[in-house]
């Protein structure tokens, strides 16, 4: 009948999780919310909760990418959550909520009108080895384009050999020999675009026979590039809280 909200981890979610800065709503479609939700900065993802009475319904890292959140200037466009359990939002009040799974806050009210003709189960019990579990999961980067920012923070914080290094290692996966750290050293020396070793690598047969792959994300344990550099909100709508 999924957790209670008095039983709620909360005090470790708040060790983990950064409290919501800004949200949104995205879409509601079926059973699933999509939306933002993105912490002030920093390494650690925020994360929301549907909540209706006192039952919760489902809970939400904020760790995926969302070309909405890019397009706004939002943590490179990684704060990007879904949520599932509307139905069940109906059937324990009159209305649900997203909430902060970090501080308990209340965040938006979603009414019945918005969620009458969504289906699903209700979630089960929610544990932080579960939600640790779901964040590696789906933080993953579907395409290296999403990465890109991360990788230029790098290359000014780090320099060109260890940008280089890191960029061999994560698009091809081993390490970069002497030829192509000379190879490309000489190419920015010339013509002065970061841009080309990123695109040139993503283009290359190697980078093509490993496959279409996720890559890790900034939410990643393994992530190798530069995550202090998160930009916090902005950009401002009516939507935001």
């Amino acid at each position: 009948m999924g957790a209670k909200l008095a039983s709620f981890p909360f005090a470790e979610f708040a060790a983990l999780y950064a409290p919501v800065h800004q949200v949104r709503v995205l879409s509601m479609a079926g059973n699933r919310l999509r939306g933002l939700a993105a912490p002030d900065g920093g390494r650690r993802a925020s994360a929301v909760m549907l909540v209706a009475g006192e039952r919760i319904l489902g809970v939400s890292i904020a760790s995926s990418f969302a070309e909405e959140a890019k397009s706004s200037g939002i943590r490179h466009g990684w704060c990007g959550f879904e949520l599932a359990g509307l139905q069940h939002a109906l059937a324990f009040g009159p209305c649900g909520e997203i909430r902060c799974a970090a501080t308990n806050r209340p965040l938006i009210t979603l009414d019945d009108n918005a969620i009458a003709d969504a289906k699903n189960i209700i979630s089960a019990d929610v544990t932080v080895e579960l939600m640790r579990a779901a964040l590696q999961r789906d933080s993953g980067a579907d395409h290296p384009e999403t990465i890109w920012p991360f990788a230029e923070a790098l290359f000014h914080e780090g320099g060109v050999e260890t940008f280089l290094g890191v960029c061999y290692e994560f698009l091809l996966g081993r390490p970069i020999d002497p030829d192509g750290m000379n190879y490309y050293k000489s190419r920015l020396s010339a013509e002065g675009d970061l841009r080309i070793v990123w695109d040139s690598l993503i283009g290359s047969d190697e980078f093509m026979a490993r496959g279409s792959g996720s890559f890790p994300g900034p939410f990643d344990p393994d992530f190798p590039f530069i995550v202090s550099s998160f930009p916090p909100k902005t950009k401002t709508s009516s939507s935001d809280s």
